[in-house]
């Protein structure tokens, strides 16, 4: 295989996953026969019976790569070691637990080959533990419509292909410091600073949740990585301002003010002096944020839960979350 006429690097970091999901996931990316797509599986420090499985699947598929960390470094670090040793002009990062249209993800390649943009996003869809589905398709006929849209949404790497030389520039490399959070604070820098983005209106990508998830599962360390990852993109927005300012301030009030306290009181905490640091992150890194106007527009203010939060009722949210857990 010539490295020089790899297109696209396909990027599934690995830790634990149960091996029913693993294999959904593998097998349609490990038939794919196209000379100009190459995977890049990364181990990050997963038990025996997930190394061996790996190493079986993998071993006679040419056009793939297989990487073991003797211990686990986080879903960025493994993600950064597939760049490391990655050949595409292009990279794709996969869950090692979702589902991907490989018929449909080779005609997105048909789209990079002749547009070459920076990024290109893909039609995908959340499945729930009850088979209901979300799409996350932006169709908008209006094309700065739709890149609103899709700014004010991203979240995840699985939601477009990038240009691998994106993460090159200083500044802009996988943020490695947190487990939870970290897809945003890569992906929203990068995407606010670029104007060549495409979009890509096949289904290719099937996001499953999973109770076994690191949102899931996290502990209130873990969500406490919000916080950081709320500075960070503030400094990134400081140092490099885009024509994007308000969307990243938005995306900021989503993570810290939502997100994070939901989880931190579903993590255990029960006391103003464990919800005030995001409160304190957020108007630090954004003092304005109250005036965003998204505050009045998104569909997240259809939410009881976010209205009191947004306007400091966290209290009153937090008595709320311990009814509903002993009527349910």
């Amino acid at each position: 295989m010539d490295f020089e006429d790899i297109l696209l690097s396909i990027i599934v970091p690995v830790h634990n996953t149960d091996i029913r999901y693993l294999d959904k996931c593998l097998t349609p990316l490990l038939h794919i026969t196209d000379s100009h797509v190459e995977l890049v599986v990364v181990d990050d420090g997963s038990d025996e019976l997930t190394k061996n499985y790996l190493n079986r699947v993998m071993s006679d598929c040419k056009n793939s790569k297989l990487l073991h960390n003797e211990k686990a470094q986080g879903p960025n670090q493994a993600r950064a070691r597939g760049m490391d040793v990655c050949n595409g002009k292009y990279v794709y990062f996969v869950d090692s637990d979702d589902e991907v249209d490989v018929n449909n993800l080779q005609a997105a390649m048909g789209v990079l080959n002749e547009v070459e943009p920076d990024i290109l996003v893909l039609h995908s869809q959340v499945i729930a533990s009850d088979g209901s589905k979300k799409e996350i398709h932006f169709t908008d006929k209006d094309m700065h419509s739709r890149l609103v849209q899709y700014m004010i949404n991203i979240a995840a790497w699985w939601m477009q292909i990038f240009k691998k030389e994106l993460f090159n520039r200083k500044d802009f490399e996988l943020y490695t410091e947190s487990y939870v959070g970290e897809d945003l604070a890569t992906i929203l820098p990068v995407a606010t600073h670029t104007d060549s983005i495409f979009f890509f209106d096949p289904l290719v990508y099937s996001h499953i949740l999973r109770e076994q998830s690191i949102i899931s599962s996290m502990e209130l360390e873990r969500v406490k990585d919000i916080l950081g990852v709320t500075k960070h993109i503030a400094s990134i927005e400081y140092k490099y301002p885009s024509n994007w300012r308000e969307e990243v301030e938005w995306l900021a009030i989503k993570h810290c003010l939502y997100y994070g306290i939901t989880n931190a009181v579903r993590c255990g905490s029960k006391t103003k002096k464990e919800i005030k640091p995001y409160y304190q992150t957020l108007s630090n890194a954004f003092p304005n944020w109250k005036k965003n106007k998204y505050i009045h527009n998104d569909c997240l203010n259809d939410q009881i839960s976010f209205k009191l939060l947004v306007n400091g009722y966290w209290n009153i949210y937090l008595y709320f979350w311990r009814l509903k857990n002993i009527i349910f």
